[in-house]
């Protein structure tokens, strides 16, 4: 296993370079660090040594469902201001939220952000009782923001032009949910969580210096929650052996 280290401003050899010009998200600065020789005493050391994978892992559930409360929350919000528009945008002598096409295209995204709405509320359920699933975080985190983005889009159609401008919030919002699909581990691999399929390498089953998986030293030093999330991943199914691991631990 590795460790992780708290590494702090002014330490030599760390530097913080230029802001990174992202296309949206303005407000969270992004930028490049830079560690040379960098020497960390082990009074930095976050935690037991060798319990920095698990440690990660452990958190990965919430963070992803944290996302996804995002996305919901922008739905929502993205969703009542377009509504609002199109009632007070005035086209051929009439507001636009009264043809065909613009009623249809809102009922849809209504009841899509009420799905999201409903996935999300019942998972942040299952996370406060301690049962939220890998799968269902990457499920929640996939598809969710999937969903924000689209919708962000269709309702930037329905602005027109003026959706086009940054003047507008559709605009902002348009630029600042992008990144949703894509940090917090991207869509392509939540799929790949929840279909099973793996890596060639699968991370549960990497040793450390005893030949001890992580779901073992988790157990071995009594750490029952990250040993559970563990065995988690280690159900998962491979493409590469044609069925799941056997293999399970427990904390005693």
């Amino acid at each position: 296993g590795f460790s992780l280290f708290v590494v702090e401003r002014g330490m030599p050899g760390f530097e913080r370079g230029r802001n990174l010009d992202k296309i949206g998200l303005k407000a969270q600065d992004t930028a490049e660090l830079s560690f040379t020789d960098v020497r960390v005493p082990a009074s930095n050391m976050l935690g037991e040594e060798g319990m920095g994978f698990l440690y990660l892992m452990k958190n990965l559930p919430q963070e992803r469902l944290s996302i996804a409360v995002v996305a919901a929350a922008v739905m929502e919000s993205v969703l009542e201001s377009t509504i609002q528009y199109c009632r007070e945008r005035k086209a051929f002598g009439r507001s636009i939220g009264s043809f065909q096409n613009t009623r249809f295209v809102l009922a849809e995204e209504t009841t899509k952000t009420t799905a999201v709405r409903v996935l999300v509320d019942k998972f942040i359920e299952q996370l406060n009782a301690e049962k939220l699933t890998v799968q269902e975080a990457a499920m929640a985190k996939w598809w969710t923001t999937e969903a924000q983005v689209k919708l962000i889009d269709r309702c930037l159609q329905l602005h027109g032009g003026y959706g086009y401008m940054k003047e507008y919030p559709i605009a902002k919002a348009y630029m600042d949910s992008r990144v949703q699909t894509i940090y917090g581990g991207t869509t392509e691999i939540m799929k790949e969580i929840m279909e099973g399929s793996g890596f060639p390498c699968s991370p549960h089953m990497v040793l450390n210096s005893r030949g001890e998986t992580p779901a073992a030293t988790a157990a071995r030093k009594g750490h029952a929650e990250c040993a559970a999330a563990i065995n988690d991943l280690a159900r998962w199914p491979s493409r590469h052996d044609g069925g799941g691991s056997s293999m399970r631990v427990t904390a005693e």
